[in-house]
């Protein structure tokens, strides 16, 4: 991409996640989401599927709850389970997020949110974060600190802006192509294993 090159650390905040220890009581302690949860890089609405409950090993403060349109990274992976996901702009829940994940946030004054975070998902993107993975073997290990340095393409707010209505029109069609592609997986079921009865 043609655009100006600026470090991460000046168009977002970056922040790793909370330690904790699991709760053995699903009633007790805080709510922290998980890697695991993790399983694409698409925009996402978490659920309670999605969280531990767990005892927190600092203070809970805000800094380590999650926010709509968070970026999560996955901080230990390695080229092919690195995770990017997208928090969607309507979600709201208290929850902390875990220590072996990263949280980006996006200043909207300089980059749209939807637009970096397909950035980190595209080849260019994904392999600036292998890139600057401190590891020497194959298990990256991301950090807030070598993230801060990744350089990020950031063109005119009116370009992401651009870049992102496309994004969005594809990933609704790609959705409706998956419904699609569910609705006739199901209804040839029917028909493999409940055929039709003929005289």
């Amino acid at each position: 991409m043609d655009a100006p090159l600026r470090p991460l650390s000046q168009i977002a905040s970056i922040q790793a996640g909370i330690p904790f220890l699991v709760s053995d009581s699903v009633d007790e302690g805080e709510l922290v989401f998980i890697p695991s949860a993790l399983r694409g890089d698409d925009e996402m609405m978490p659920d309670d599927s999605m969280v531990q409950p767990a005892t927190l090993l600092v203070s809970a403060e805000d800094k380590y709850r999650l926010q709509a349109q968070d970026i999560l990274l996955t901080a230990k992976a390695t080229p092919t389970t690195l995770r990017c996901g997208y928090l969607a702009a309507g979600w709201s829940k208290p929850w902390f997020f875990a220590a072996n994940l990263i949280r980006v946030q996006a200043d909207s004054s300089k980059i749209h949110p939807r637009f970096l975070h397909a950035w980190f998902c595209y080849p260019e993107g994904r392999a600036a974060l292998i890139g600057c993975s401190q590891s020497t073997t194959g298990q990256l290990n991301l950090t807030a600190s070598s993230l801060a340095e990744v350089m990020v393409p950031v063109p005119p707010l009116k370009e992401q802006m651009k870049a992102v209505e496309i994004l969005q029109v594809a990933a609704i069609a790609r959705r409706n192509a998956i419904a699609a592609a569910e609705s006739r997986m199901i209804l040839a079921r029917e028909i493999a294993f409940n055929p039709p009865i003929t005289q």
